[in-house]
């Protein structure tokens, strides 16, 4: 097996696309407290016990339902059953002191029942699989993990500061105070300890460097430890298991001694293996990782490395893409994904002795696209899933009266899902936009070509990774997209007829290009560059038949930009970026609070910029040129009274107040028809959830 150059592409990616925060679920549960009281009359008052059970299990199955709450109903739920005479009691009991142990007064009472009904719960007792979802919001941070005991998630506050969540109560608790943590980019990766004291976490700078950091609940001052990313802890606590090595060069597989930080490198030039999932095996003698089948292959197995000898042995091997999603605590099972059997699905797989046991055992259908947070130490396995419907949206504007001809509506597609960067052909026959679908164990890219005015369209798969943006060619005969295949990031031209990429320009190690305009005459592309190795975002002018570039335009980095585009005869370009004071540095920290944005407009042929709309923008926004070039078009927040909707704005290009069109539900990358009247954009709703799948043990029989 051999490592890809550019590994540390993803975390650099992760770092700039996913700044987000925590919002905590409640102070309790006083809903899940009326539920119960209601199933308790039904249990003592009316004497109703069938009922009663049912309301129990009503209970339950409720998204949202506290650890209080779910404990104290288990319980009541043992006792009805018990009175009725029904074995079910014993389930109901094991249920409880597996999942709610730290919930010490109805666990003691199960423990009580038990012993009373005669032998100790038993941990592969044939309880019903549940899974259910326990945070939801675009703010979640699911790059977690569960505590030992099953009470906490590890995570970000505001992306910035170590925290935990409560799942039980819902609050959240910071462990750094902010005037001591403002060289802090983002956190990820936190890491339980295995006797639940101690976080361990990475902390990206701002000058990108990537450290291992230790937090103990104890409230005392984080400790850094070394550089790299926490993957796991061994069951004493005196290791780490984390990538290592420095950017760009590929990651490595390290052990790293929490007492001084030594570090014992894993990887070696004959074997240079890592992995982003990866986890130690019980006994601490090897390492279970997912790795690609073969070089630059999107599909993975499972393999075991052993420590001592740095031997790989494969544990799951088949043609499907095999995801690695943990080692189920105190068992022999290895859960990993699958999409061998057509669906996403979560399948468990008994190791001894570094041997697969027997064939592996399907647990839970249609899993989707999650990412592991890992297990409590009772068996409850807890990952993250992202949701996102968004879908393209036409309306009519008279941008001379500033009004609205004809009101915004969804434009019929085909598949529900994830849809970007819509654009009208040059002469207006063409509509295009790239819908990501779920694909197995990962996303398609899909082309959509729609012809004006109709409900058909040509589908072209495309064979990439990443997405970020399209602009059509000058002549509509192609289609231009910042995206990433197997190999490059960068700018490529897409055919129209058969979907074949060609690469036009490559960002390079240490750096992304992700917005861009054509020009009108169709010889040059404009990109933005951003080079974070170099801390650097310059604007580059691409010759399509030279092939060279030329610097107009460059800025300390970060911050990027946002909405390249050039007016309609090509003289003035308009991009977003962050309105940051001449007395200040960029601090992405408060950049979400304390700064605002503006609009910049930049003479095609390099010069000096000028700004609109300084300290009123509220958010990254994607600004448009009229056909007329007197004006520009972005859908945004403008500052003064907060509004719940975007709104549609039109600012003069050379200047001025701007100009309110519509409160219409509106998202930001607004594209307008060549007509200089129709405006399409996608708008949608996209969120983290974090969820728990409980009680999947006792499906699994030993293996033989």
């Amino acid at each position: 097996m051999r490592t890809e150059s550019k590994s540390w592409i993803g975390i650099a990616v992760l770092v700039f696309g996913l700044l987000t925060g925590v919002h905590a679920a409640g102070q309790g549960d006083k809903q899940g407290e009326a539920l119960l009281q209601a199933a308790k009359n039904s249990e003592l008052v009316k004497g109703d016990l069938k009922a009663a059970i049912e309301q129990y299990k009503q209970i339950l199955a409720r998204s949202g339902t506290s650890r209080t709450v779910a404990a104290k109903a288990l319980l009541e739920m043992g006792q009805c059953h018990e009175k009725l005479g029904q074995a079910e009691a014993r389930n109901a009991y094991e249920q409880l002191v597996r999942q709610y142990a730290d919930q010490t007064e109805q666990a003691q009472a199960a423990r009580a029942r038990l012993a009373a009904l005669g032998g100790a719960p038993d941990r592969t007792a044939g309880t019903d699989m549940a899974v259910r979802r326990l945070l939801s919001g675009a703010a979640v941070d699911a790059r977690g993990e569960p505590s030992p005991d099953g009470r906490y998630l590890s995570m970000s506050d505001a992306s910035v500061y170590p925290a935990v969540w409560d799942i039980e109560t819902g609050q959240k608790r910071r462990f750094t105070r902010k005037d001591n943590w403002s060289t802090v980019m983002q956190i990820l990766n936190s890491r339980w300890s295995p006797d639940g004291k101690n976080i361990a976490f990475c902390l990206v700078g701002k000058d990108l460097s990537m450290e291992i950091w230790i937090v103990a609940m104890n409230g005392s001052e984080p400790r850094r430890l070394a550089p790299g990313v926490p993957l796991d802890w061994s069951k004493d606590g005196n290791f780490i298991l984390a990538l290592t090595g420095t950017p760009p060069a590929a990651p490595q597989m390290s052990l790293i001694t929490v007492r001084d930080g030594s570090l014992n490198t894993l990887s070696t030039a004959a074997n240079p293996v890592f992995s982003w999932s990866a986890v130690l095996t019980p006994d601490g003698k090897g390492v279970v990782y997912d790795f690609p089948q073969q070089e630059k292959a999107q599909a993975r197995d499972v393999f075991l490395l052993s420590i001592d000898s740095r031997e790989v042995m494969p544990l799951v091997k088949h043609p499907a893409d095999d995801r690695l999603l943990g080692w189920v605590p105190g068992t022999d099972i290895v859960l990993f994904a699958s999409n061998r059997a057509g669906t996403q699905d979560a399948w468990a797989l008994h190791v001894a002795g570094g041997k697969p046991q027997g064939e592996p055992i399907l647990v839970k259908q249609g899993l989707g696209q999650i990412s592991p947070m890992g297990f409590a130490d009772e068996g409850s396995f807890y990952y993250g899933l992202g949701v996102s419907i968004v879908e393209v949206y036409e309306g009519s504007l008279d941008l001379a009266k500033g009004t609205v001809v004809e009101a915004v509506r969804k434009i019929f597609q085909r598949v529900v899902g994830a849809s970007q960067s819509p654009e009208w052909s040059p002469d207006g026959k063409y509509l295009a936009y790239v819908s990501q679908r779920n694909a197995g164990s990962g996303s398609q890219s899909i082309l959509c070509l729609r012809p004006d005015k109709a409900t058909e369209e040509r589908e072209l798969p495309l064979a990439i990774q990443s997405f970020w943006h399209l602009h059509w060619s000058a002549d509509g005969r192609a289609i231009f997209a910042t995206a990433a295949d197997k190999e490059n990031q960068g700018l490529f031209r897409i055919d129209t007829q058969t979907g074949k990429l060609d690469l036009v320009v490559q960002s390079g190690s240490g750096s992304i290009i992700k917005t861009f305009a054509v020009s009108p005459d169709g010889k040059a592309v404009f990109y933005g560059h951003f080079q974070w190795e170099k801390k650097l975002l310059t604007i580059v002018r691409h010759d399509l038949e030279t092939g060279q570039g030329t610097e107009i335009y460059r800025q300390a980095a970060p911050p990027d930009i946002t909405g390249l585009a050039l007016s309609t005869d090509g003289k003035h370009l308009s991009f977003c970026t962050l309105n940051i004071p001449a007395d200040q540095a960029y601090d992405p920290a408060n950049a979400a609070t304390n700064l605002t944005y503006v609009i910049r407009i930049l003479p095609a042929a390099g010069g000096d910029t000028r700004e609109l709309l300084p300290g009123k923008i509220q958010e990254w926004v994607f600004p448009v040129w009229a056909r007329d070039g007197k004006s520009i078009l972005f859908g945004g927040r403008i500052s003064g009274p907060k509004e719940a909707k975007r709104e549609i704005w039109q600012v003069p290009a050379e200047g001025g107040d701007p100009q309110k069109i519509s409160s219409d539900v509106v998202g930001k990358n607004i594209q307008l028809h060549p007509d200089g009247r129709r405006i399409v954009f996608t708008s949608g709703t996209t969120s983290n959830e974090v969820w728990v799948m409980e009680n999947f043990l006792g499906l699994l029989k030993p293996a033989r």
